[in-house]
């Protein structure tokens, strides 16, 4: 597999040169708008669990149809919500974020760290 790297003004791009198809790092992604490299990786983690709460509520709100359905999540960090209300507004699905110091059963070793 060929990969083509390309820098400019310190933010790295690739390309796979068989499909085009191209990427980032998240340190480049974070420098290009400014931010933590450590947001970026909060925010495509949430990305990569929404599926699974988007599916649990909806399989919830088949056995409480007269309930609303609504996503809530914690973290130390508030994820860019925007995004995830688009993936979740076709189902009607309510997004909230509760920021928290740590959640329950982390181990306060690794936080002293």
């Amino acid at each position: 597999m060929n990969i083509t790297r390309v820098e400019r003004d310190g933010v790295e791009f690739f390309t796979l040169n068989a499909t085009g198809e191209s990427g980032m790092s998240e340190s480049g992604i974070a420098r290009l708008c400014g931010v933590a490299q450590q947001s970026i990786h909060a925010y495509l983690k949430s990305l990569r669990t929404l599926p699974t709460g988007k599916n649990d509520v909806l399989a919830k709100s088949y056995k409480y149809p007269n309930h609303s359905k609504r996503l809530h999540l914690f973290g130390s960090e508030e994820p860019i919500l925007e995004t995830i209300e688009d993936v979740c507004r076709p189902w009607n699905i309510r997004v909230t974020f509760e920021k928290v110091d740590r959640l329950k059963g982390e181990d306060d070793r690794k936080l002293i760290a």
